[in-house]
């Protein structure tokens, strides 16, 4: 199906659109929400172009769940930091992601 010129696809079946009450909806835009409960979706509806957007609640497993909050966790630790500390350990990642994409070249 080709809406404005783009192809799409049809993605969601039962999700009415609030304007038609149509029940096919491509998502445009897909992020998660602030608190990483759910998941914010940009939908438009296929019939008359309406955007819309809904929230869906998704389940973590304990495992992925600990780390979003060890990420969050960080993440604020490094915005209340001070700007020195900051600088440190943003070169520190920066030495560490640089250092294990390159090749070993120990072996000469």
């Amino acid at each position: 199906m080709t809406v404005h010129g783009r192809e799409i696809r049809p993605t969601d079946k039962g999700i009415k659109c609030p304007s038609c009450g149509h029940q096919t909806s491509t998502v445009k835009d897909s992020r998660p929400t602030d608190d990483c409960r759910q998941i914010r979706r940009r939908r438009l509806c296929l019939r008359c172009g309406a955007r819309h957007t809904t929230f869906e609640a998704y389940t973590l497993s304990e495992q992925d769940r600990d780390a979003l909050e060890r990420g969050a966790n960080l993440q604020r630790a490094l915005e209340v930091m001070p700007q020195n500390q900051r600088r440190l350990i943003e070169s520190l990642v920066f030495d560490i992601a640089a250092a294990t994409s390159r090749p070993d070249d120990t072996s000469n």
